[in-house]
């Protein structure tokens, strides 16, 4: 069962974060940099037009930390 974040839910956590944060972006989506805190990221998950929070992927994978810190979209 996905856990809460903030409100908003967690789609995937861990090692499957980065496989979904991917999937997300080649359907279109965006995404924000949420938080980068004691080794864990959280992003936001945003609707296709970039207007709304959908849900989060949260993970504390060295993987998924380098993507987001590298990949992270500027200005949200």
């Amino acid at each position: 069962m996905p856990a809460m974040s903030g409100g908003r839910e967690t789609l995937a956590d861990g090692a499957d974060a980065l496989p979904a944060l991917r999937r997300w972006e080649a359907a279109g989506a965006g995404w924000a940099l949420r938080a980068v805190a004691d080794g864990r990221a959280v992003v936001d998950l945003l609707t296709c037009d970039g207007g709304d929070v959908v849900g989060r992927l949260a993970s504390d994978d060295p993987a998924f930390l380098d993507y987001v810190c590298a990949a992270a979209p500027s200005g949200g």
